[in-house]
């Protein structure tokens, strides 16, 4: 739990956000989790704000750029949170581990351990029908939309690498 609460605020502030000089200087934060006070370690003036602890295993997160939050988890799930980001929807639930998901136009993206998967989405829409899953590429991959349009993966699984899927013009 201590090393998801690290990653969330590494992606929270972002590198940039923090002065860069040799040292920082640090401050210690009690967070409720799970009925327990845990200690955090944060750059001083910033502060950690758990928004919910209903997810089970989540992993890989991404924003939508309508503002949606999507989160794969080790338990099959793929959730959406609408701001405020403390209610969670549960979009699909596979039988593979969804560990990363981003939405490109009018489709969601869901990299699973087994491939690369698409369905059709619209914001806002209640579930993702499982059936209606179509496989892109059959690779274990982490998935991410460049600012090119271009779906960017990677893969461990045989095959070390980044990767660069474009349409052929």
């Amino acid at each position: 739990m201590q090393r998801i609460i690290q990653w969330l605020f590494l992606l929270l502030i972002g590198g940039s956000s923090l002065p860069l000089q040799a040292e920082l200087q640090y401050q210690t934060q009690l967070l409720a989790l799970a009925g327990q006070q845990q200690a955090v370690r944060l750059p001083r003036g910033y502060q950690l704000e758990l928004l919910t602890d209903q997810l089970d295993g989540p992993r890989m997160l991404s924003f939508s750029a309508q503002g949606e939050l999507l989160i794969g988890a080790r338990s099959g799930a793929v959730y959406r949170l609408k701001p405020p980001y403390t209610e969670p929807e549960t979009l699909i639930e596979l039988d593979n581990y969804p560990h990363s998901v981003v939405v490109r136009g009018d489709h969601i993206l869901i990299a699973q351990t087994n491939g690369l998967y698409r369905a059709l989405y619209r914001t806002g829409q209640p579930r993702i029908d499982p059936t209606r899953l179509q496989l892109m590429a059959k690779i274990p991959v982490g998935v991410s939309v460049g600012p090119d349009g271009a779906l960017y993966f990677t893969s461990d699984s045989g095959i070390n690498g980044l990767f660069k899927l474009s349409k052929i013009q």
